[in-house]
């Protein structure tokens, strides 16, 4: 879902955590006695979206994920255009931002700093923005 709003709206960069490259082949690795790819009727084909990205693209995936296969990280990894990063977290699906915290936000916090300059190069220099930014409150 991500990866296509990144399609949809200028953004300064992507960060996708335990992304599946498409809902058909989570189910199909899930229910492989079942023709899930020709059932599903909900796509998300992250794949074949996150090529066509101009933007840095963080990719955070653990091995030990039970729920997204991790060679499903590694291959948006491998379709993502540079700038690009993959960080291998320890965990599991729901947890490497409890069980692997420093490094979690570290590599958080560094694609933010590393992006802002970009973000800001992008804003017009007469107001208003073309990067999407969430509204002051």
């Amino acid at each position: 879902m991500a990866t296509w709003l990144a399609t949809q709206v200028p953004a300064a960069g992507l960060i996708i955590e335990a992304a599946y490259t498409s809902i058909p082949e989570v189910g199909a690795g899930r229910f492989p006695f079942l023709p899930v790819k020709q059932l599903a009727s909900i796509q998300f084909p992250t794949a074949e979206r996150i090529g066509t990205l101009h933007m840095p693209v963080l990719i955070m995936h653990t091995p030990l994920d039970e729920a997204i296969p991790f060679w499903m990280g590694q291959r948006l990894y491998a379709l993502a255009r540079a700038p690009k990063r993959f960080v291998t977290l320890a965990g599991h699906h729901n947890d490497p931002w409890i069980v692997d915290r420093d490094h979690y936000f570290s590599e958080f916090r560094r694609f933010l700093l590393e992006v802002r300059p970009q973000a800001d190069e992008q804003a017009p220099a007469q107001g208003g923005t073309k990067c999407w930014r969430p509204e002051a409150r």
